[in-house]
């Protein structure tokens, strides 16, 4: 039925223009024969499409022909030319208006459903904007609020107009010049908007907001407003704001755990150095008298005394280790890693052993820190040695956004499981009383390393040697000012046995 029903309408149309044209012919005669018929396919074609305007148009032909040209009743046959050039014409005319309003009603269609579509966006827009916590919203270039979102509203507690009337009073008085001087500079610059302030609530408490807006274009090119989001970062300012309190009063806890250290550092020494003093004063005076087993006695006293300043020394050493650091400069890890072997070349000598590094980068960090390092890993590969000469070498390579360290030895190695428990204060992987040291070593310079972002971690087998690592982030680089980076260098030590 649906099928027939353009053709049903294109029917009604050609009786009822006939009808018509019956109707007024004793005025007309045969003037404007197709006047009638032209509507009647007009709104066959606006109301059946244009199967309904062409069918029209060719019922309307035969129709008109036979009732109103002259000679009537007679078809096609004794028609003039003027006659059948007026049908012809008729009919391009039926066929062109029908599919002229057939494209008509294909844009209205269209338009209906661009409007249709746009009210779809527009609702799944309000409704986003209104579920959603954060503040969305668009200005333009001159400043004015085109569009605020419901939340907002809600937290200003005002209308929408008000809203977006009064939007820039809002915000705090303290924040308004730096807010509006970031706009300025977005809007002659044509770029993105940033900008964190506080604004004021309701019940007139000031929170902390982020907006971030980017630039909308047309196609002509010219910036037609700045749409974006604003979040409520409230509790974030205020954690950040608490943890930089809470970053001082760590700084200066550990400014005064120093100054306290020290005291007591210096406080214990004397004691012990009063001690040293007196037992070598005392046998020194009773020479003669003293037995064998008095002198082992004192040396035994005496040995202990040092052992103990060296304690306290390591102690100290291992504090100022988790401080931070106030001296902060672009440093040459080659000149730390000669450094720390130079300090190092009496137990070079003695073990013969040979340390060599290759190009190391320059990174920011504190110089004596960072030849800490190095001299507390080489030192360690030279106390647990093998019966080997040592060999120790320094390496680094890039890998993603950090800088792996590597400090390789043939010494005696450990066993893999300990690789944790050797960078605890005052442990070590194989006890010895062989090796002199407090055990504190390797934990100074893992306190170091994870200062500065790093982390450290260690590879052993026993009787093939061990290499322990470390990291430093790939953000301490900065240009050196045109200065090379020093070339490898090679440092041995040792005679060897003829």
């Amino acid at each position: 039925m649906d099928r027939l029903r353009p053709y049903l309408l294109a029917v009604l149309c050609v009786a009822v223009s006939t009808a018509a044209r019956l109707a007024v012919d004793p005025i007309l005669h045969n003037r404007n024969p197709f006047l009638l018929y032209a509507c009647g396919v007009v709104i066959a074609a606006l109301y059946g499409r244009v199967q309904a305007g062409i069918a029209a148009t060719v019922l309307s032909v035969p129709i008109c022909a036979y009732l109103f040209l002259e000679p009537r009743h007679s078809f096609f046959l004794k028609d003039t030319s003027a006659e059948l050039m007026m049908l012809t014409l008729f009919l391009v005319l039926g066929v062109g208006i029908s599919i002229i309003v057939e494209g008509l009603h294909r844009s209205r269609e269209r338009l209906r459903q661009s409007a249709e579509a746009l009210e779809q966006s527009e609702l799944k827009f309000r409704t986003l904007a209104a579920t959603v916590p954060d503040v969305l919203f668009t200005i333009a270039p001159d400043g004015r609020c085109g569009y605020a979102s419901r939340s907002y509203c809600d937290y200003v507690g005002l209308d929408d107009q008000r809203a977006r009337a009064g939007w820039i009073e809002a915000i705090h008085p303290e924040d308004r010049p730096v807010y509006i001087e970031n706009w300025s500079n977005a809007v002659k610059a044509g770029t993105e908007f940033e900008a964190t302030y506080r604004v004021r609530r309701a019940d007139g408490e000031y929170r902390w907001f982020q907006a971030h807006a980017k630039p909308i274009r047309p196609a002509e090119g010219q910036i037609a407003n700045w749409s974006g989001v604003c979040a409520d970062i409230h509790e974030h300012k205020l954690l950040e704001q608490t943890l930089a309190r809470r970053t001082e009063e760590v700084a200066a806890a550990s400014e005064e755990f120093q100054n306290f250290a020290y005291r007591v550092g210096h406080d214990l020494k004397e004691p012990l150095r009063m001690i040293a003093m007196y037992s070598e004063m005392l046998v020194r005076r009773n020479e003669d008298r003293i037995d064998e087993e008095s002198r082992l006695l004192t040396r035994t006293l005496l040995e202990g005394v040092g052992r103990v300043e060296q304690q306290l020394r390591n102690l100290l050493e291992y504090a100022r280790a988790g401080s931070f650091e106030l001296k902060n400069e672009l440093i040459d890890f080659n000149a730390a890693a000669d450094a720390a072997i130079a300090n190092l070349q009496a137990a070079i000598l003695e073990t013969r052993a040979t340390v060599t590094h290759d190009r190391l980068p320059s990174l920011e960090a504190n110089a004596d820190r960072i030849r800490s390092i190095f001299q507390n890993l080489v030192g360690n590969a030279l106390k647990y040695r093998s019966s080997c000469p040592p060999v120790v070498h320094i390496s680094a390579r890039q890998q993603r956004s950090e800088w792996i360290f590597a400090v390789k030895d043939n010494g005696a190695g450990f066993e893999q499981k300990d690789a944790e428990r050797i960078f605890r204060p005052f442990e070590r992987a194989r006890p010895s009383s062989r090796v002199q040291g407090s055990g504190l070593g390797l934990a100074i310079v893992k306190r170091v390393i994870e200062l500065k972002g790093g982390r450290i971690w260690a590879e052993s087998e026993p009787g093939r040697g061990s290499t322990f690592y470390f990291s430093l982030p790939r953000s301490l680089e900065r240009k050196s000012s045109g200065r090379e980076e020093a070339s490898a260098a090679v440092h041995s030590a040792g005679s060897q046995a003829s």
